[in-house]
């Protein structure tokens, strides 16, 4: 729970800092020739990144994406713009007069990518570190090899018994990390 937390918190404080900056300020110009909202209605946007957070904070430890957390995060992140950003660059062109097309899908397609790809970074480092408890997370994060919980998943997948569950059945089986050896 406290990585979705702090997942949906870094995505929200990401958002909150490079939208209104590319939007109202570095490219106003290319906003304002797209017939914007002179004052946007910002309890929307503020509805939408809500519910972005809690989707991306949700389904990032759910996807099987190979490497280090930072290049998970990346690929999850560049996953993610390319899908959210076809809907706010190609099918916001095509819906609204956004002035020059070519422009205004290169802005906001450009924004789309640089914004998740940090937030995928963001979320990836936040989930590598938290699953490097009695690890170097540094080492994780940079590519060493998987240590603690991930190695233990591995060799003992919790579907079967594994020092991570603390059933009876898997005492029984010996393979839990308090069992006792069983009689000779």
């Amino acid at each position: 729970m406290r990585k979705f937390v702090y997942a949906a918190v870094a995505y929200v404080a990401i958002v909150m800092v490079i939208a209104p900056v590319w939007h109202l300020a570095l490219f106003k110009s290319v906003y304002a020739a797209a017939r914007m909202r002179e004052q946007p209605l910002f309890q929307l946007g503020l509805a939408s990144i809500a519910i972005q957070a809690a989707i991306l904070a949700w389904s990032f430890p759910r996807c099987s994406i190979p490497g280090t957390p930072a290049k998970k995060g990346l690929k999850f992140g560049l996953l993610a713009g390319l899908l959210l950003g076809s809907l706010g660059a190609l099918a916001e062109a095509g819906k609204y007069d956004v002035g020059s097309i070519g422009t205004f899908i290169a802005c906001e397609g450009a924004f789309f990518l640089v914004q998740y790809a940090i937030v995928g970074l963001a979320i990836g480092l936040i989930h590598g570190v938290a699953a490097e408890q009695g690890t170097s997370a540094t080492r994780s994060v940079l590519g060493g090899k998987q240590e603690g919980r991930e190695r233990w998943s591995t060799q003992f997948p919790m579907t079967a018994c594994s020092p991570l569950r603390r059933s009876p059945r898997c005492r029984r089986a010996g393979t839990h990390r308090n069992a006792k050896p069983a009689p000779a």
